[in-house]
């Protein structure tokens, strides 16, 4: 009986020791000089994308896309950290030119890199840079080949965001993501230079 109430206490204590542990990262005065943070989150994205070749006729008319993070926060005293994620966003575009018209599927692995202003304890301010690892970007001919476009999102691009948490568990966040290079693209024998930036909205949970 006294080893159980030991076990008990021991279990009640740990626990106990363990939450204000997890709450001292959101309490800005006792917070420790260095700590983590992780977060998943999903919303909706648009991909603007913009042929730059003046004498092309191809359109590009994006749609909404929709994209998933993983993330962690290193978070420094009780203002700054450094945010890094790794995303995966998925969507399509319509791609015309003339008569032609097909549906372009595209799908990239993305790595934002970035400072994040914590100075209230409700907002933070992110600023930074995205890299593109992965881009795949092709659509189907009238002779049903699967052909490649080329990537919509190029290796460098710049990010700025805000974000507000609701209680210690919810963030929502808005984000500008704009392409540093152009990217070279494809459609039906003809070929272009594009420039893109997407604006997203998501949902997220910290842990």
């Amino acid at each position: 009986m006294r080893r159980l109430s030991l076990t008990i206490l021991l279990t009640i204590a740990l626990y106990s020791a363990k939450a204000q542990s997890y709450a001292s990262l959101y309490d800005r005065e006792t917070r420790p000089l260095l700590s983590t943070e992780w977060s998943i989150g999903l919303g909706p994205a648009y991909t603007g994308i913009d042929p730059k070749a003046s004498d092309s006729d191809v359109t590009l008319s994006p749609r909404l896309w929709i994209g998933g993070y993983m993330g962690m926060s290193l978070l420094i005293g009780r203002s700054f950290a450094l945010h890094g994620e790794i995303d995966y966003m998925f969507g399509n575009i319509m791609a015309s030119s003339g008569k032609v018209q097909h549906k372009v599927k595209s799908r990239s692995i993305e790595v934002p890199v970035m400072m994040s202003y914590r100075a209230w304890d409700c907002v933070r301010l992110n600023v930074g840079v995205s890299i593109t690892a992965m881009d795949r970007s092709r659509y189907v001919n009238a002779k049903d080949d699967t052909m490649e476009f080329g990537a919509v999102r190029p290796t460098w691009n710049f990010v700025v965001g805000a974000g507000l948490t609701l209680g210690r568990r919810l963030l929502l966040e808005a984000r500008y993501v704009r392409a540093l290079q152009r990217t070279l693209n494809y459609f039906e024998g003809r070929e272009f230079d594009s420039d893109s930036y997407r604006v997203s909205l998501t949902v997220g949970i910290l842990f």
